[in-house]
């Protein structure tokens, strides 16, 4: 039997990215943990920058948000928070 043209296709073993996530999430709670036995400064610098990419986060979404809100208040908050 000739088998001309067909390919045989092997399984790939792929993860959800949901575990993807938490795993990435677990490395970098990790180091971090790592860091703070390590140096203090270091370990709060990097909570702090972390900190200030949440926040900046939350802005651009309220930012974005504003035109469709009725009710500014959220936009205020945000605001408020910087």
């Amino acid at each position: 039997m000739s088998q001309s043209g067909s390919k045989i296709v092997k399984p790939r073993i792929t993860l959800p990215s949901q575990y993807i996530f938490v795993l990435a999430a677990m490395a970098l709670l990790y180091v971090l943990f790592l860091t703070s036995l390590l140096s203090y400064l270091l370990f709060h610098v990097l909570a702090e920058l972390f900190s200030i990419i949440i926040a900046c986060a939350i802005f651009t979404l309220a930012w974005n948000a504003r035109r469709f809100l009725t009710n500014y208040y959220f936009v205020a908050l945000d605001r408020d928070h910087f």
